[in-house]
């Protein structure tokens, strides 16, 4: 899209949501009429928790890679509070609104010491010195982290190197928040805990989380959860409504949770 209809747009669209409209994307280079996305229209409202499901290869990291102009639509359009992703002057605003905590938090974490890591994205926000230690020094605390904010991000358990790319994005306060598996590579007492963050974070700021996960069971607080296969959102409802198709969905490779199963043999 030109820069100039992007402008035109961001003046005119409502704030607070992120809007995809008849996205198609093909990898570059790729040859041949298939897209890795497909006419995927969507939106993600500051406040909502949505998750998003999918079997390996649906689309889901590549659609989420849209969302902060890693991936640039092949057509469509993705909007973030009215800003395009086409448009490579908004680019820098849309990533401070849009942050992203990937699957395994090696891939994004680049200080030497906990307390830099954290201060990382503020730097490059020009946040002024003084208010960053007071940031920095609140997320340590809010994260469970300050006990080890001067040692190397390679000497935490899997649990805490996640905390800590999470508390990264965090303090530079996004607007949307999009997990891309965050709790693969967690047991259990640290999935539960990564839950009981998230769940405060949403009480102290509106901030729109898309949640991209595996395991349904997770998918079940969410406001609404979309399922995609082969590129296409095939379910978009709450997860009630969605887990009642417990046939569709196993042909799509996911499981239903206990609790879905349950309900469904007692209604």
């Amino acid at each position: 899209m030109p820069p100039n209809e992007s402008s035109s747009i961001s003046k005119h669209w409502c704030d607070g949501v992120i809007e995809v409209r008849n996205l198609r994307y093909r990898y570059p280079g790729s040859e041949g009429p298939d897209f890795a996305l497909r006419d995927v229209s969507f939106s993600l409202e500051a406040g909502e928790w949505l998750g998003l499901m999918g079997a390996n290869g649906s689309g889901k990291t590549t659609f989420v890679r849209c969302l902060n102009g890693l991936n640039r639509p092949s057509f469509g359009q993705v909007l973030v509070d009215g800003l395009s992703t086409d448009d490579p002057h908004a680019l820098y605003e849309i990533r401070k609104r849009v942050g992203m905590v990937f699957q395994n938090p090696d891939n994004q974490i680049v200080a030497t010491s906990v307390e830099r890591e954290i201060a990382f994205g503020l730097e490059n926000l020009g946040i002024p010195v003084r208010s960053m230690r007071k940031q920095v020094a609140a997320a340590l605390k809010r994260f469970s982290l300050e006990p080890y904010a001067q040692i190397s991000p390679n000497r935490l358990s899997g649990g805490e190197r996640q905390r800590l790319a999470l508390a990264s994005v965090w303090t530079m306060e996004p607007r949307y928040l999009i997990l891309d598996e965050p709790t693969s590579l967690l047991d259990p007492a640290g999935k539960r805990d990564f839950f009981q963050l998230i769940r405060r974070m949403l009480k102290t700021r509106k901030v729109g989380i898309l949640l991209v996960t595996q395991y349904p069971e997770e998918t079940l607080d969410c406001d609404r959860l979309l399922v995609m296969d082969r590129g296409c959102i095939r379910f978009n409802s709450d997860p009630v409504s969605v887990f009642r198709h417990r046939s569709p969905l196993r042909r799509l490779g996911l499981s239903v949770p206990v609790e879905a199963e349950l309900g469904a043999l007692f209604a």
